[in-house]
């Protein structure tokens, strides 16, 4: 028996306009190994040769699906998952202690934006999601030792979090370890476009690196199976603008 797939088309908000796409409507399924590859980046620092090797891996599935799972990257369980129950204990606070942590009381500074808060996508609804950000920071880059040009932007953030234990430490941890990750995966993109390892250096010394906790609540399944326009989506129909974009497994790819 053939099974027809159904398909629908959205509007993705893309950095030069609107730009639509045809994706099935089939309930989410695990992917197989050869739709989204698992790349070891074990020899990320070993020899040229062996970084060329894992940048045609890189090349062939950033060409085909456009994401990979990674392994061997340098980040450990201990801070993957210390890092979790600090996004967790965060988010779990009554609104109150949040907002005080509020990006609407300190503009552009790092902090929180809450519920219903942003519309990444104006042709769909209010995105159903909260997060805690921080951006690039000199005084958080590990490879930074000039103290005269540190910046104190960040202490909004911490002030209104200490009363959270271990949260600023395990974020700046897992924040420098993902950027020190991202600035090697994007000379691994170098060689995969077939240009000199450092090509990309000058744009990851001060970059626009941010690191986020996002939490999507859940959405009522009876909201769900009725297909209820005014049910906001968890995050608006995009393409990511980012160069290199490390995300947490559990996401749905549209295809």
């Amino acid at each position: 028996m053939t099974t027809l797939l159904e398909y629908t088309q959205i509007e993705l908000l893309t950095l030069t306009g609107p730009e639509f796409r045809r994706v099935s409507t089939a309930p989410p399924r695990p992917p197989t190994e050869d739709e989204i590859p698992i790349i070891d980046l074990a020899s990320i620092d070993k020899d040229l040769e062996a970084r060329k090797t894992l940048a045609s891996k890189v090349r062939a599935a950033a060409e085909s699906t456009g994401f990979f799972y990674i392994k061997n990257h340098g980040i450990s369980e201990e801070l993957i998952q210390n890092a979790l129950s600090q996004a967790k204990a965060f988010f779990a606070q009554p609104i109150e202690k949040k907002q005080l942590a509020s990006r609407k009381i300190r503009t552009n500074a790092d902090g929180w934006h809450g519920l219903g808060t942003t519309q990444i996508n104006r042709t769909e609804t209010r995105d159903r999601k909260e997060t805690f950000s921080l951006r690039y920071n000199r005084k958080n880059d590990p490879t930074v030792s000039d103290g005269d040009t540190l910046s104190s932007e960040d202490d909004f953030a911490w002030d209104t979090t200490s009363h959270l234990p271990g949260f600023q430490e395990t974020t700046v941890e897992f924040y420098q370890r993902r950027l020190t990750l991202a600035r090697k995966m994007i000379r691994v993109f170098a060689l995969a476009l077939d240009m000199p390892e450092d090509y990309f250096d000058a744009v990851t010394t001060n970059p626009g690196a941010d690191g986020l906790y996002v939490h999507y609540p859940a959405t009522a399944p009876d909201a769900l199976e009725k297909n209820n326009a005014d049910v906001d989506v968890g995050i608006g129909s995009h393409t990511d603008i980012q160069f290199c974009l490390p995300v947490m497994s559990g996401l749905t790819l549209d295809r």
